[in-house]
């Protein structure tokens, strides 16, 4: 083999002068002659061959990467997520730059980085061996081939060695097409002037050289396997698309061709082979389809086992956007909440990228069903999945956005204009071929990078002029070392946090259940925490600075669950400073209130809390806190004496209730101060005993219905309790320290003051619980009813000026409840009480102020009326005192029953 040289299998890049490994055969490299004098050329005794031209080390290194690309992180090109091709392809430098200026941009998400061991080679082939600039790319299983613009294939291994060289074609211009088979084993490769050789990937031999299998007078612009390394497709700058049969008979290689579509009817630009072997099963893989677009249209066609066509989608643009297709295996959710795996045909161009779903039919017919569509405000140059999720895309201005396919949300921008990308627009213009293209083929082939920027596992490489890039998701965990080790602490955080609540996008590396998900990021999580509340040791922070690293590491321990941290080493970190721990604590309360914190904290915390909140002078919120937190983690005195001091009565009812469980000492203890400041207070009450009284009623009412107080829900046993303590306290005949002069049920005489009707109606409604529907509930009804009688109707009539007098507006109120539950056969009044209680209702002598008491009082008659109560009362005797009154309703129908 006079026309190519093989690299020795344990790689010659990495030593000058191994000789053993060097061809037997030397190459006629046909140099130009130079004046040596002239030149100072010193005189050889024997032509360096091509080997050791390309595997001697450049003296000078490429550019850096944006990371070390020894670290242990970046081993591999592709470890992040799957364990396809890419997995196997390192990333391990040659030479190392320190030049930071010369770093690629990388981004917290995408990492961008420069594979120095090829790039290097790449630079010395051209200027050396006049190779030429690299002009394709492929890769699969662990290589990855390079083909130049003066048609030399270089392969490289996953220790970016070269392994060989093949140099055949140089006559057939530049390599415009590669690409490996299923299992990497061997290699199509398509030229300028439209030769195609099939190769074996191992050791470069040529298996199959491809004359007249398409047009000769044009370009190959695509090469591409399907399933079967049998079965291949090509397309050419005619637009015309072939495929081709790989046969062997008598152990001779040959190979059929036919055309799928011809260039007459509107030119291919690039066409994509659905691709299943890596799936074990799928109804799809008995089938071979292939999608193709022109600047018109896509046509997506079934070539076996039968041909026919699938889809067709119009496409429209500027002359300049080529057409995009991709493939991509999805877990797609159904309408039934059933998830399928089924391929997504990603088709685009100009600024609009459309998505078709393939399935089958009852397992026989295929269909593309439209799923969703997408536009920028760019025109794409190339279009390519790095996972289900995952969709980058180059624009013409050399921008590589990546963007999340389900939330449509561009989620990072890389600027790729230093990789000086090769595109292919000598070969959409036939340059090699005399230019025999049209001009829309010719004008879409200038931002055309179909074998220059492809995938490679879950890794996009971008081949430049001389250089070769590659750009992949950074893990998880990558992303967020990435943000800390800038000091970007909070996205970091909130980052993790997304990762933590399963609302992460671009995610790689993280696999599992989703509990054992959640429980590796948010141990990683914490230890960015951690790290993030050691810069409260840095004595050059600013007050602000630290309050707000404060604030977000507490908001953090709770959206993670990690209270042993929240309460523990972050405590530890602010107790010692107050303006710090004054942050802290206040910024407890919103998460304590809304309820993502666990309402119990240590005792010690609580405290400082308290003391706090009392300095500050936050009572509404201290009483609310006191209120919501556990009774086991309060200190008794100090939150009991706090409320006293300052009013707090709800708080100093639960803690009496909850930690006491004495239900009867509210009303004890608190009714009193309530008679005091109505016995005393000629003006309107103070704020403080307004709030205690209405804390008295709600008490009393959430009590009689058998619930804690302010909110909280009581067990059968305790509910039991609380009704019958709390009744036997409001009907005490005397407080715990009664004067002589005190009369009988002050508690029932200093609520019907303070509020006749809410007291009223807290009474109503206990009249409802069973506990006073049954026969003894009514012999409590009618007890409660008969003292409160007592009370507004005593023997002896009180002045004014005595400090149980009950006001004529709290006399018909309670009158009027007694009434209504007479009316309602509840319970039993004297005829004679209820003649006096008609005639206290009709009395029109006192000065009524409230309309709708008067209308209360009326229809409280009228109940009695129509419920026939009344009948000891004569028709006359009503009818004068509802006419006196101004009753006009009790008059009427007074008057009809007359009639």
């Amino acid at each position: 083999m006079t026309d190519k040289i093989k690299m020795a299998e344990n790689g010659l890049g990495s030593e000058i002068g191994s000789q053993e490994y060097l061809a037997t055969e030397a190459i006629n490299l046909d140099f130009i002659e130079l004046d040596h004098a002239e030149y100072a050329i010193p005189t050889v005794e024997e032509l360096p061959s091509l080997e050791s031209i390309l595997t001697e080390p450049d003296c000078t290194s490429l550019s850096g990467t944006d990371d070390d690309l020894g670290a242990a992180s970046i081993e591999k090109l592709g470890s992040s997520e799957t364990t396809s091709v890419g997995s196997h392809l390192s990333l391990n430098s040659l030479n190392k730059s320190s030049k930071a200026s010369q770093h690629p941009p990388s981004g917290a998400i995408l990492r961008h980085v420069i594979l120095k061991g090829i790039s290097a080679q790449i630079l010395s082939a051209s200027d050396r061996v006049n190779a030429g600039l690299a002009s394709a790319v492929t890769a699969g299983g662990n290589m990855l081939v390079i083909g130049t613009s003066h048609g030399l294939i270089l392969s490289f291994d996953s220790s970016q060695t070269l392994r060989w060289c093949d140099q055949e074609a140089r006559h057939q211009g530049s390599v415009s097409a590669l690409c490996f088979n299923h299992d990497g084993s061997r290699i199509l490769a398509g030229f300028a002037r439209g030769l195609i050789l099939m190769i074996d990937s191992s050791d470069g031999k040529v298996l199959r050289t491809l004359t007249e299998v398409h047009p000769l007078d044009t370009a190959v612009l695509h090469v591409k396997f399907t399933d079967s390394s049998k079965v291949a497709l090509c397309s050419d700058s005619g637009g015309s698309v072939f495929e081709l049969n790989f046969t062997r008979v008598m152990g001779v290689r040959g190979c059929d061709s036919r055309c799928l579509f011809s260039g007459s009817r509107g030119e291919v630009c690039t066409l994509e082979p659905l691709l299943l072997n890596n799936l074990p099963s799928h109804p799809l893989k008995n089938y071979t389809l292939v999608a193709m677009a022109t600047l018109s249209k896509v046509i997506v066609v079934c070539i076996r086992p039968r041909m026919r066509v699938l889809l067709t989608h119009s496409l429209s643009g500027a002359a300049i956007a080529p057409p995009q297709l991709s493939w991509q295996l999805v877990v797609i959710q159904a309408a039934d909440a059933s998830r399928v795996v089924d391929p997504v045909l990603a088709l685009a161009r100009d600024d609009v990228v459309h998505f078709y779903q393939v399935s089958t039919e009852a397992g026989t017919r295929v269909k593309l069903s439209p799923l969703r569509r997408m536009s920028f405000p760019y025109t794409i140059s190339n279009l390519r999945w790095l996972n289900p999720r995952s969709l980058v895309v180059l624009d013409t201005q050399e921008k590589l956005h990546l963007l999340d396919v389900r939330t449509q949300d561009s989620l990072e921008t890389l600027d790729m204009s230093r990789v000086c990308i090769s595109y292919a627009s000598s070969h959409f213009k036939g340059l090699c071929t005399g230019g025999n293209v049209s001009k829309a083929m010719a004008l879409a082939g200038e931002r055309a990078c179909y074998n220059t920027v492809i995938t490679f596992g879950n890794q996009l490489l971008l081949l430049g002029t001389k250089s070769l890039h590659a750009v992949c998701i950074r893990t998880w965990t990558e992303r967020l070392q990435h943000l800390t080790m800038q000091g970007r602490f909070p996205e970091a955080l909130a980052l993790g946090l997304s990762f933590y609540q399963d609302k992460g996008k671009a995610v790689v590396g993280l696999r599992g259940s989703k509990q054992r998900r959640k429980r590796i990021v948010r141990d990683t999580v914490c230890q960015v925490l951690i790290q993030y509340m050691e810069q409260l040791n840095h004595s050059s922070m600013t007050d602000n600075t630290e309050f707000d690293i404060v604030n977000i590491c507490v908001d953090y321990c709770i959206q993670l669950e990690n209270t042993e941290l929240l309460f523990g080493r972050l405590w530890d970190l602010v107790s010692e400073t107050e303006g710090l721990k004054s942050s802290y604590l206040c910024a407890l309360e919103s998460p304590l209130l809304n309820g993502s914190l666990h309402p119990r904290l240590p005792p010690l915390i609580v405290q400082q809390l308290f003391i706090l909140y009392d300095q500050e002078g936050k009572v509404d919120s201290l009483q609310t806190i006191a209120v919501l937190l556990d009774i086991d983690c309060l200190d008794i005195h100090q939150i009991t004496t706090i409320c006293r001091r300052r009013s707090l009565w709800e708080a100093l009812i639960h803690l009496q209730t909850a930690a006491l469980g004495d239900f009867t000492a509210p009303i004890h203890q608190l009714v009193p101060i309530l008679q005091n400041a109505l016995t005393n207070t000629k003006e309107s009450l103070s704020r403080d005993i307004l709030q205690l009284g209405n804390a008295l009623l709600v008490y009393a009412s959430c009590c009689l219905a058998g619930r804690g107080f302010p909110r909280d829900t009581l067990p059968e046993v305790m509910s039991q309790r609380a009704k019958t303590d709390i009744l036997r306290a409001l009907l005490s005949q005397h407080s715990s320290l009664a004067s002589d002069a005190e009369r009988q049920y002050p508690y029932l005489r200093t609520l019907l003051r303070f509020d006749a009707k809410g007291f009223l109606d807290v009474i109503a409604i206990a009249f409802q619980e069973p506990e006073f529907t049954s026969e003894m509930g009514l012999r409590q009804r009618q007890r409660l009813i008969d003292i409160l009688l007592s009370i507004v109707l005593p023997s002896t009539p009180l002045t004014p000026m005595n400090s149980d007098y009950i006001t004529d507006e709290q006399r018909s109120l309670v009158l009027i409840f007694i009434v209504n539950e007479a009316a309602g056969d509840t319970i039993n009044l004297e005829p004679n009480m209820l003649i006096r209680i008609v005639e206290v209702l009709c009395d029109c002598s006192s000065v009524i102020t409230s309309r709708d008491l008067k209308s209360e009082k009326e229809n409280a008659v009228l109940g009695l009326l129509n419920s026939k109560k009344l009948r000891n009362i004569s028709d006359t005797t009503l009818l004068n005192l509802a006419q006196k009154a101004n009753l006009f309703l009790l008059t009427k129908e007074c008057c009809q029953i007359e009639i």
